[in-house]
């Protein structure tokens, strides 16, 4: 029997629903389980890193050993990109 405290779904796909119901089996051998639970993973996500920064390089050594794509990119002044990417969103 494996105990676990934690689960990771390495393999989902942005944009995606899931389901997942947890499966246990008592000492007497009968199973009992939990009711499902579902998400959806966000379409887009944008996470906004130094990479200069010794933690941005870091997270992204993280992200990619993971087989998370991402895009380092940068701006002069944030705020100004931030509103272009945001106005993008309501066309």
């Amino acid at each position: 029997m494996v105990t676990v405290d934690s689960y990771l779904d390495s393999d989902v796909r942005r944009g995606t629903s899931y389901t997942y119901a947890l499966a246990a089996l008592r000492d007497d051998g009968s199973e009992i389980r939990s009711a499902p639970a579902s998400a959806t993973t966000p379409s887009l996500a944008l996470a906004l890193e130094p990479n200069a920064n010794p933690a941005g390089k870091a997270f992204q050594k993280a992200m990619f050993s993971q087989g998370i794509p991402l895009t380092a990119f940068e701006v002069s002044d944030l705020e100004q990109e931030y509103q272009r990417l945001k106005s993008l969103l309501q066309l």
